[in-house]
């Protein structure tokens, strides 16, 4: 192999397997993403019937007046009607499958390059060329990840990308606060403001 075809081919590889990398980390987060959603509109559905079970328990009829109980219960779910047709549309599920199949093909590419890198094979630049329009043709039929499904890819690979330790806790909260932050938030907090009403109200 030429020097010129052996650097296009390592390359071709790096690229290659870095992406690769990188979708099945948007697959993993994508449907982190579809968990937390489900388990969020469950939380919030629930939390509207322990509001409208208030009432019947006299322990609490000095708690919250009825006109209290109304207002938190019609914004709960209002909030779960809104959140529950954006997360919907947001299709985290598929988009979570769609990526793990451009990294599945990407898998098998990488393979069918390292079998041609290995092999005697006459006609090397050619099939190079081949597998870098297939790369292409792979990334033009699929929605492209994230930004940060890369730069969690790097923090994973330290062998191959010079990352230190305060950038990866600079990505892995990065990470926590566009991704994870807002299900956490709504998931916990009206449990945080009922402890603290209850304490300072009772």
């Amino acid at each position: 192999m030429k020097a010129a075809q052996k650097t296009f081919a390592e390359d071709l590889d790096f690229k290659i397997w870095s992406t690769k990398g990188t979708k099945f980390i948007a697959h993993e987060r994508l449907l982190l993403k579809h968990r937390l959603s489900n388990q969020s509109l469950s939380y919030l559905t629930a939390y509207v019937v322990i509001v409208n079970l208030i009432p019947l328990f006299n322990t609490t009829k000095h708690l919250l007046s009825a006109d209290l109980i109304s207002f938190v219960t019609t914004v709960l779910s209002i909030l779960v009607l809104v959140f529950g047709q954006i997360e919907s549309s947001a299709e985290y599920n598929l988009k979570a499958l769609k990526q793990h199949e451009c990294g599945r093909q990407l898998a098998k590419l990488h393979l069918e390059l390292s079998n041609i890198t290995l092999s005697k094979v006459s006609d090397d630049e050619h099939n190079f060329m081949q597998l870098a329009q297939k790369y292409s043709d792979i990334l033009d039929v699929y929605e492209n990840h994230d930004s940060i499904d890369y730069l969690l890819f790097k923090t994973k690979n330290p062998s191959k990308y010079s990352v230190s330790e305060s950038e990866k806790w600079k990505v892995r909260i990065k990470y926590y606060f566009s991704n994870v932050f807002l299900y956490h938030f709504l998931i916990f907090s009206p449990i945080i403001l009922a402890g603290i009403y209850t304490t300072f109200y009772s």
